[in-house]
């Protein structure tokens, strides 16, 4: 009984927090909103390691920023990737490894076989 207002709160914030994600107007903001915490927390961190240890600041902010990445990536392959692959059928995914090999694979084709000329 000693945890119940911790739990109730703890509760009616995760639930206020799944309400703004579920009427949020489209799946970018969705996806943003489910990942916010994420953000609020590096936020917190980058904010305390700048107070704490300034130097440490770049590093907690670049753990951040792919954290929020990696959970954003998720929820999408999660939620919409197979929407994505019936509307765009044979293409890699956007952002992809295979993407950009293919991206990569199209310059390089697209460069002139003899780089030495200079371009008129």
């Amino acid at each position: 009984m000693k945890h119940a207002p911790f739990s109730l709160l703890f509760f009616v914030g995760v639930m206020c927090w799944v309400a703004w994600i579920v009427f949020a107007t489209d799946a970018n903001a969705r996806i943003a909103r489910g990942c916010a915490p994420i953000r609020w927390s590096g936020s917190v961190s980058v904010s305390l390691t700048a107070f704490i240890y300034a130097p440490g600041q770049a590093g907690v902010q670049k753990f951040f920023d792919r954290t929020d990445y990696a959970c954003r990536f998720s929820v999408w392959r999660l939620l919409y990737e197979d929407e994505w692959r019936k509307a765009h059928p044979g293409q890699p995914l956007p952002g992809s490894a295979e993407e950009r090999q293919k991206k990569m694979e199209q310059e390089d084709q697209q460069t002139p076989a003899d780089s030495s000329e200079a371009p008129k």
